[in-house]
């Protein structure tokens, strides 16, 4: 629908590798993301955030720190 629309959107399924991308976040060290496959560690939150800002074009808007 987005597409549809021209409307803007980020897949965090891609962000994460694709489909099953989710087992490959569970076989890092420490772990991106729990064993239920759906809540993300600290770290894998983290990586996230840093991989929509990339993605979008956001740096600009972020705090260096």
């Amino acid at each position: 629908i987005g597409r549809e629309y021209s409307c803007a959107f980020w897949s965090w399924q891609d962000a994460m590798g694709g489909p099953g991308g989710a087992y490959a976040w569970l076989r890092q060290s420490p772990a991106l993301i729990a064993r239920d496959l759906t809540h993300l560690s600290v770290a894998g939150y983290q990586l996230s955030a840093r991989k929509f800002v990339a993605d979008t074009g956001l740096t600009s808007y972020v705090r260096k720190r």
